[in-house]
């Protein structure tokens, strides 16, 4: 009854970064348009050391320029890809048969296991002062949760 009616269940999710672009925070093209896209100096993409690191500066803001009056920029559509996703939820089970058609299960839930910070996109209008930064978590994204259950089946 102690050692046999134990069960482990784990579901880990990896995924990229959703693409993100870069635009002017005004547009100079007079195409009626609220913004345009700055010009491309070079790879925008940077290492980072630290987790701080990648929250105040997740990409080369200095890659990037305001093009001149009346010219479009050159950037492509999308800049570059955000910091991804990493999730790891897990379950533990217990069952026990109390009668032939009667079984009862504890089981103790955890999701985000290891309460890991999963972090949006960075501010991509150039022209702001958080310009480059992440300063939000995706939506949806919570701290370590665990859930604790007991099922009767009959």
């Amino acid at each position: 009854a102690i050692l046999g009616g134990w069960g482990l269940s784990v579901i880990g999710e990896t995924r990229d970064g959703l693409p993100f672009g870069v635009t002017e925070q005004t547009n100079t093209t007079n195409t009626f348009s609220t913004s345009q896209r700055p010009n491309l100096l070079r790879n925008p993409a940077r290492d980072h050391t630290s987790k701080a690191d990648m929250l105040t500066k997740y990409f080369d803001t200095t890659a990037l320029a305001a093009p001149a009056v009346g010219y479009f920029g050159t950037a492509a559509r999308t800049t570059g890809f955000g910091p991804g996703f990493v999730g790891l939820d897990g379950s533990i089970h217990k069952g026990w048969y109390l009668r032939e058609s009667l079984h009862l299960q504890f089981r103790t839930d955890f999701y985000n296991f290891q309460n890991r910070a999963e972090f949006a996109n960075p501010n991509v209008s150039q022209g702001q002062a958080d310009f480059g930064k992440i300063t939000s978590t995706l939506a949806g994204s919570t701290g370590r949760l665990m859930q604790m259950s007991m099922r009767l089946e009959f």
